[in-house]
């Protein structure tokens, strides 16, 4: 049966062409295992820190650390100096200080809790009013389950490392709402919720990839000083903040139904794609089209297969093309992988 992550949805609705590319011909930039991925480290960090119980694992600025250290040693080895890249170089201090300031910042918060679990992978058959052809598994990475003990509540926990907190449209966001539908159903399966029991809301935390100032001076409340000691009235922008959100039956209704017709148009591509590639064409079937953007919100900054796209485009060969500036690629490896477990 087919599996079908959010990170696969959101290629497809930007672009037809890099989805195809990047997730059905299993393609990924040749320097992605180099690129600095500072939001996984800080998630494996948090994973180690959040263990199962009442109780915590290592500081998460020292796993963070040891962990980079691990990958820029790996990256050396293979020929690819870290320390010529000024992502690498910045994000060793910077993630051993924003991880050192959130535990001082929410360690009397975190009491009320039970962790559950961390980095919890789930699959979920998909067949309720699909036709046969058309059934998959919904497949994701729970950031963490928890108990809130005060209320008996069990949460699912969501972190977020951006360089500037937006919290608009939570109540919106597609890979909250694809653990929100399927998450618990996984949960009690495995016996982490029981009968009856249900996520009560989802807890986003954000934090934010920047140190404080050292010349700036605060009070116990954490608020910026002026050289007098008054309270300034311009405030730096939060470090960190958690926000919960709560959803409902109808939240889960709506997303399944669009979950669905997206599942049934990915079909489609994919067996258009293998009927293409099985009558010896080049090229890629017509549905499968470019989605540019606009010149203010461009889909291609950043694209991985962007290269080929843009010789594809001249008539070129791309596929040539492609080779050269792309590695073959499992979007799928570590949730086939840990189901197998």
């Amino acid at each position: 049966m087919r599996l079908i992550r959010n990170s696969e949805r959101t290629t497809f609705l930007t672009c037809r062409h890099r989805w195809a590319l990047t997730w059905l011909l299993g393609r990924q930039a040749t320097d992605q295992p180099r690129a600095l991925r500072f939001g996984d480290l800080v998630h494996q960090a948090l994973a180690a820190y959040y263990i199962p119980g009442r109780k915590r694992g290592p500081a998460p600025a020292e796993t963070f650390a040891q962990l980079y250290e691990e990958q820029a040693s790996l990256l050396q080895d293979q020929g690819f100096n870290v320390f010529s890249d000024e992502a690498w170089v910045d994000a060793l201090d910077l993630g051993r200080g924003m991880l050192t300031r959130y535990v001082e910042e929410y360690t009397p918060d975190d009491a009320e809790y039970e962790v559950i679990s961390s980095e919890q992978v789930f699959q979920v058959p998909v067949y309720r009013r699909m036709p046969r052809a058309f059934r998959f598994k919904a497949v994701g990475t729970l950031d963490g389950v928890w108990r809130h003990l005060p209320t008996g509540r069990v949460i699912f926990k969501e972190f977020k490392t951006a360089t500037a907190i937006n919290v608009d449209a939570l109540a919106l966001d597609e890979q909250a709402s694809m653990y929100w539908t399927f998450g618990p159903a996984w949960l009690r399966r495995r016996g982490i919720l029981k009968e009856g029991e249900d996520i009560d809301h989802i807890l986003y935390t954000f934090l934010r990839k920047a140190l404080p100032n050292p010349d700036y001076r605060f009070d116990d409340e954490g608020r910026k000083l002026n050289k007098d000691g008054s309270v300034s009235k311009v405030q730096p922008s939060p470090y960190f903040v958690r926000v919960p959100v709560y959803r409902d039956k109808a939240d889960k209704a709506q997303f399944y139904e669009r979950l669905r017709a997206q599942a049934a148009d990915m079909y489609i591509m994919t067996a258009a794609m293998k009927a293409w590639e099985e009558n010896g064409r080049g090229d890629l079937p017509p549905l499968i089209y470019k989605n540019p953007g606009t010149m203010f919100f461009p889909n291609c900054r950043g694209c991985p297969v962007r290269e080929s796209c843009e010789v594809h485009e001249s008539g070129g060969d791309w596929r040539a093309v492609l080779d050269q500036i792309t590695v073959p690629w499992d979007g799928y490896a570590a949730h086939e992988l840990a189901e197998r477990r």
